[in-house]
This record gives structure tokens, sequence and C-alpha cells, in this order.
């Protein structure tokens, strides 16, 4: 059962990190949306605060500082990534 456990764990972790990779690629090809983005993940947020917040996360990244996107952050984003093909008639590769 532990080692089922583990397995699980794993498999969610690799399944996240694709998500991350797929994430970043399709943000570094779409900096345009981000602050289309940014409205849409943290909606409580003023439209300053969400696009300073999504911008320092996406950047922070990148340069290894302490700003990064959490797995629900992830999640919503690569959501809104299918969401965006989808509607545009992409392919989602």
């Amino acid at each position: 059962e532990e080692r089922n456990l583990k397995s699980k764990k794993s498999s969610d972790e690799r399944d996240t990190s694709g998500k991350k990779d797929l994430v970043y690629k399709w943000l570094d090809s779409a900096q345009e949306l981000h602050s289309v983005l940014s409205y849409e993940l943290y909606p409580n947020m003023t439209k300053d605060a969400a696009r300073s917040l999504f911008s320092k996360k996406y950047n922070g990244e990148s340069q290894g500082k302490e700003y990064e996107f959490n797995e629900l952050e992830i999640n919503k984003l690569f959501n809104m990534r299918d969401t965006f093909i989808d509607k545009a008639g992409f392919d989602k590769v």
C-alpha cells in the first residue's frame, strides 16, 4: 500500500511537471495574454495587483527567484490554455 502511495505521488508530480512545462511554453509564446490571464487567475485583486503578481511569478520562475506559480495556479493556467486553444482552433502541441 505504501508503494502505491509513493507511485501515485510520483505520477502526480510528473503530471504537474508536464503541465508546468506546457504552461510556461504557452506563456512564453503568448505574452500579450498575460494581463488577461492574470485577471482570471486573480479575480479578487485589483487589475494592477493581479498583473504585478502574475509578472513576478512568471519572471521569478525563469530567474530562479522566490516567486513561482503554485500547483493550483498551474492547473488553472493549464485549463485556461486548453480553453484558449479550443476557442482559437489551434493544435495543443
